[in-house]
């Protein structure tokens, strides 16, 4: 009687080709015109009283003096409380009084006042900034600097700082870092005047001015915090935020535990690409082999093909086995299987000699990067039987014979 083998190998997309994400699902375009919307956010807490905090609201109104006529901006006081002083507007004048009316007292709530100030423009179009002055540590905020990096990150802000004596440089430097701005550091507050003006000219020069005749990208993930490949550079954990891109295609791979996300993204003159990569977008390959050959294969109860005409050359539980079956082009492949338990269903058709016929069914739980299923179905003292690499792998019941079984007795 003919034995036969049946191999499975469910692999990642880490041994083959990687998925290509569905193109235009996994982004969207934002307008980025030559107009920025500005956020600054002043610590008014009980340590900026006296001179620092006359020096502060000089650097913060000659920021203004210098923004753009085409700019509009907003004032944010934080100290116990977080309170919006003056909205939105292009009205100098009106920012000026905001900002001379300010009064210190009380503790920091920085991380808040941040997280008010990105929430206060993250839906408007063009550039958008926040540019924050704080003398100390945070105290009594909700959001926490890892927080805010990623969401000015993802939602692609900039966030500029000035940091004046005792402060968390480092968590305060990636957050502006992150979002392609800088954090700056002075122990005296005579520097303020000029250095909020020498922020504005920087935001200018290397990204204000170039809005409108470039393109930006930002990509986050779910899950975050995931290597990040544009154009086969690397840059960085996800989110990532890039500006001042050339107009073209781009190629973005997000690197998850179960493969590779890849995608090819436009990116256009005056628009920033937002591209959102989910690990549950990618799935599972299988590679399906048999002996005999030609067997049908249904998963799911879905038909997905008929296994090659010829095996891989080298036998199961073998040494290479399962990459030999890898790298043979004409075996059986389905993609993107979704994680989770699944039935694969055999049918092994006959041959000229009227061999016997065999149905059987295999659950699997795809869930590990590779999989690797081998069944004995006839032909020796312990099949039906099935071995896999993650121990999931099940016959469910046993192998349906055929009428012709009884013909391979004479």
């Amino acid at each position: 009687m003919r034995r036969i083998l049946w191999v499975i190998s469910a692999i990642g997309l880490l041994w083959g080709e990687p998925v290509r994400a569905e193109q235009e699902s996994y982004y969207r375009f934002k307008p980025e015109p030559a107009v920025s919307a500005i956020v600054l956010a002043i610590d008014c807490s009980g340590s900026m009283r006296g001179r620092a905090f006359e020096d502060a609201k000089a650097g913060a109104l000659r920021f203004v003096e210098g923004m753009h006529a085409s700019d509009v901006a907003a004032v944010v006081a934080f100290s116990d409380e977080v309170k919006e002083v003056q909205g939105m507007t292009g009205d100098r004048a009106a920012l000026r009084r905001a900002i001379s009316g300010l009064r210190a007292g009380g503790r920091t709530k920085l991380y808040d006042a941040i997280a008010r100030s990105i929430l206060r423009i993250m839906n408007r179009d063009g550039g958008r900034i926040v540019v924050f002055l704080t003398d100390g540590r945070d105290t009594g905020s909700r959001y926490t600097a890892e927080e805010l990096r990623k969401i000015g990150a993802s939602e692609g802000l900039f966030v500029y700082g000035i940091g004046l004596g005792d402060v968390d440089r480092e968590a305060l430097s990636a957050l502006s870092a992150a979002t392609g701005g800088t954090f700056e550091v002075t122990s005296q507050s005579s520097d303020l005047p000029g250095l909020y003006p020498r922020i504005l000219a920087e935001y200018y020069r290397k990204y204000g001015d170039l809005l409108s005749r470039s393109g930006a990208l930002s990509v986050r993930s779910l899950p975050d915090d995931r290597k990040v490949l544009v154009n086969a550079r690397e840059e960085g954990l996800s989110p990532v935020k890039l500006d001042a891109l050339t107009a073209g295609t781009y190629r973005v791979q997000v690197f998850f535990g179960n493969g590779t996300w890849t995608c090819e993204v436009p990116v256009k003159q005056g628009q920033r690409t937002m591209v959102d990569a989910r690990a549950s977008d990618l799935g599972a390959e299988l590679v399906i082999a048999s002996l005999p050959t030609d067997a049908s294969v249904f998963l799911d109860g879905a038909y997905v093909g008929v296994t090659a005409i010829a095996p891989f050359r080298v036998k199961a539980e073998k040494k290479g086995w399962v990459r030999a079956a890898l790298e043979d082009g004409r075996q059986l492949r389905v993609h993107r299987v979704p994680y989770g338990v699944h039935r694969l269903k055999f049918r092994a058709i006959p041959e000229f000699d009227f061999g016997s016929e065999q149905e059987f069914e295999v659950e699997i739980q795809v869930g590990d990067p590779r999989i690797v299923v081998y069944v004995e179905i006839l032909g020796t003292p312990r099949s039906p039987y099935v071995l896999d690499s993650a121990g999931t792998a099940r016959l469910i019941g046993g192998a349906k014979r055929s009428p012709f079984d009884e013909l391979d007795d004479f």
